[in-house]
């Protein structure tokens, strides 16, 4: 499932509620190595970009950044599903394959520079203030090989914020690479976090 993603810099040419959204992106510290509590970026169902915490906070998991799409109807997600769904820009997504201690980094993303679109739901918490938490569902056909979940990608980014059912297996197209640890980069000390 996702656990790190990079926003990046948006495409070159957008109009409306997305040029809105990258224009939202200076309000971030940081639009790269998006882990659960950073701030991140989320387009809501009025079209409006806004700053919120990733990971839903629980009494038994301070942030639960990954919401299954089988569970948005009936789960304890279900509220945030019906009322409150957001869109999530993202340049990509990582994931790892392999043994631990070896595991390869994969970088997911767009065939072209741009942004995918991840279905979200957001909610407001009383000490952390509105939190958004990413939809994941079964892997697709490209990514089944490196994991079993990935981000409900959208297609068509209006359709998602109106749809009374939760979202598929994405068919949307993904570059794959094989990739260094960003989690690593510039930070030997920490060794291999996965």
């Amino acid at each position: 499932m996702c656990n790190l993603y990079d926003i990046g810099p948006g495409p070159e040419r957008a109009e409306g509620w997305i040029a809105e959204a990258i224009r939202a992106l200076g309000e971030l510290s940081r639009t790269t190595g998006l882990r659960k509590t950073d701030p991140g970026l989320v387009v809501t169902a009025e079209l409006r970009p806004r700053v919120m915490r990733w990971g839903f906070h629980r009494s038994f998991n301070p942030a639960i950044n990954n919401a299954r799409a089988e569970k948005l109807v009936d789960g304890m997600c279900s509220e945030a599903f019906r009322e409150r769904r957001c869109l999530i820009p993202l340049a990509c997504f990582y994931e790892w394959s392999g043994p631990k201690g070896r595991k390869q980094t994969h970088r997911l993303g767009p065939p072209r520079p741009g942004w995918l679109w991840a279905a979200g739901i957001w909610e407001d918490h009383p000490e952390h203030g509105p939190c958004y938490s990413m939809v994941t569902t079964a892997a697709n056909q490209a990514v089944a090989a490196i994991h079993d979940r990935m981000p409900a990608l959208i297609a068509t980014p209006e359709d998602f914020l109106s749809a009374a059912d939760p979202p598929a297996p994405p068919a949307v197209p993904l570059a794959i690479e094989d990739c260094a640890n960003p989690l690593t980069r510039g930070r030997p000390e920490q060794g291999e976090l996965f």
